[in-house]
């Protein structure tokens, strides 16, 4: 395993203020993590397993509003040495492009539209170090900088986590009033993983369930007397290499 000191952020630095202007919604941009948190799961599931037979993925999505912060945490594999750097790079793609974190641009892009400063803690199962980052907006542009210091800390090898730190938020950051919506539509485009428990997902304290609905069984409108009907229909198709669904 290689030791890391520093990664790449190699951008023209007024390009990280135009991420901004991003067209995005609050929801999308926290699917981001919860992608990146999922895609370390199944990627790592077999070996997750094989530590712990009952193990869970949790992600929690923490707001605080007084302290205008937002946290974002995992129990999943951890970014290891082989994709640390890529994590970090701008517009730099995956090892593995056929999963939820697809475009790579996830963590990054979703991080500077939300806040000014961000700082990342991540272990990798079966590495045996933490590895810690920070990001502040207002230096990258300023100052020019290409590089993130790196730290990194001595730690068991049995530990896999991730903490995403956001400070200093942007005017995008999530109102209390839009949590309600925001645990909806999470729970909708992830209602595949939360309907088979293999992930948990809890916002502000709050755990999502999948959205449930009931299947109309009613007789033709035309004819209100006659037999019930279940107004559903199974659908099979193929959709090529590049469907990719959340459920």
């Amino acid at each position: 395993m290689k030791k890391i000191n520093a990664v790449s952020i190699a951008l023209k630095p007024n390009v990280y203020s135009t991420f901004r202007n991003l067209n995005n919604t609050v929801s999308n941009t926290l699917g981001e993590y919860v992608d990146n948190a999922v895609q370390s799961y199944l990627n790592n599931r077999e070996l997750l397993l094989s530590i712990d037979p009952k193990y869970r993925l949790e992600v929690t999505i923490t707001v605080d509003w007084e302290q205008k912060s937002i946290v974002i945490e995992d129990n999943a594999a951890g970014i290891d040495a082989d994709n640390y750097e890529r994590a970090f790079e701008p517009a730099h793609v995956p090892i593995d492009d056929t999963g939820l974190n697809e475009f790579g641009m996830g963590m990054k892009t979703a991080s500077v539209w939300l806040a000014n400063k961000w700082r990342v803690y991540t272990k990798a199962l079966g590495e045996p170090v933490q590895r810690y980052t920070e990001f502040d907006l207002h230096k990258v542009t300023t100052e020019g900088r290409e590089e993130l210091i790196v730290t990194e800390t001595p730690m068991s090898i049995e530990h896999h986590f991730t903490r995403i730190e956001l400070t200093e938020l942007s005017n995008h950051a999530p109102t209390s009033n839009q949590m309600d919506k925001i645990r909806r539509h999470l729970s909708s485009i992830y209602r595949k993983f939360l309907r088979n428990g293999e992930v948990v997902i809890t916002v502000n304290g709050v755990k999502l369930e999948a959205p449930s609905f009931d299947i109309l069984n009613a007789p033709y409108y035309k004819n209100p007397k006659g037999n019930s009907i279940l107004w559903k229909k199974d659908i099979n198709f193929e959709a090529g290499e590049y469907w990719k669904s959340r459920g």
